[in-house]
């Protein structure tokens, strides 16, 4: 699906696990890009909701960059969705509405 009118975002929920250091998505917009979040120091057990008042255009790029600690692991760390694995999500609440229950990959 795509869309044409911007998208009002007015919360995002950066998510990783124990290994997570830090977290931020880019927001490119006509060949500039800026932070749509950021967390330079993140903490498994302090998550929170951080309020935006961002928007997002229809010709915007998001990328999500994570950071991980991983030297005191006891070995391989996996992706999934045990504490003991990894993954990299920042959930964006907006509206209005545009039909699209998760994600978008291109």
């Amino acid at each position: 699906p795509s869309f044409f009118k911007p998208i009002n975002v007015f919360g995002t929920f950066p998510h990783m696990h124990t290994y997570g250091r830090k977290i931020w998505v880019d927001q490119t917009r006509a060949g500039v890009t800026t932070d749509l979040v950021r967390v330079d120091n993140y903490d498994f057990n302090l998550q929170q909701f951080i309020p935006s008042t961002s928007t997002i255009q229809a010709s915007d790029t998001l990328t999500t960059h994570c950071v991980y600690d991983t030297t005191a692991a006891p070995g391989p760390v996996q992706s999934g969705e045990g504490t003991a694995d990894e993954m990299c999500f920042v959930f964006v609440m907006a509206y209005p509405d545009i039909g699209v229950p998760a994600c978008i990959f291109d």
